[in-house]
């Protein structure tokens, strides 16, 4: 392990991932960003290969107790939230725009942009009892992160239900039960996948010489 490797790199991914306490945030919510933030620092000390890394944090269920990285999905709380994250964090593509318009300055068009939210359109979000972290208290309720049976988001384009669809490639069928962020996972760490590895290419080229 190399834990000053770790710390340094946790701390400018914490900032990408929106690792951060907020001011009305109480013991529980500064127990789950800690979390996370640990949850990266380990994950680059002990060079957890980052298809690993991004597949823990897309995919993850459970609460920031079980997973800490569902800490993710508390600051991202819509399908369209965590497409504008997904698209600029890990495949280095802006789609924001593409939401109501097709894109001013490059190819994507509502059809893409709904395409990928389609994959979040399962996330459910519940209430469970944890132990407290607060002394004070026995128990607590906290977030859990969970795939739903079935469930859709709607393209704006066309107003009918968006199926999941990665960037330039097909519409997917995703049979009810399935977490369709273990296929939207699949895709963007196979080694053809056109956007994921040249977009942390980048944002590391881009830190050591201070341009991507």
């Amino acid at each position: 392990e190399r834990p000053e490797y770790g710390y340094y790199f946790a701390a400018k991914w914490a900032d990408v991932l929106r690792v951060r306490r907020r001011p009305n945030d109480n013991t529980r919510g500064a127990a789950g960003t800690f979390a996370f933030h640990g949850w990266i620092t380990q994950a680059m000390a002990t060079d957890v290969p980052y298809t690993e890394f991004v597949r823990g944090i897309l995919t993850g269920s459970g609460t920031d107790v079980s997973h800490p990285p569902t800490a993710w999905y508390r600051e991202l709380t819509k399908p369209e939230q965590l497409v504008d994250d997904v698209s600029q964090v890990f495949l280095g593509q802006r789609l924001a725009c593409a939401q109501c318009h097709h894109h001013p300055y490059e190819k994507w068009g509502q059809d893409d942009y709904w395409g990928l939210a389609a994959f979040f359109a399962r996330v459910g979000k519940k209430e469970v009892t944890v132990p407290a972290v607060d002394l004070n208290r026995a128990q607590e309720r906290v977030q859990a992160v969970y795939s739903r049976p079935g469930g859709a988001v709607t393209n704006k384009r066309t107003g009918k239900p968006a199926l999941p669809k990665p960037l330039d490639g097909a519409e997917q069928a995703i049979p009810d039960g399935d977490d369709p962020r273990q296929h939207l996972a699949d895709w963007m760490t196979d080694p053809k996948n056109p956007f994921f590895a040249r977009a942390v290419a980048n944002r590391y080229w881009a830190h050591f010489l201070g341009r991507g």
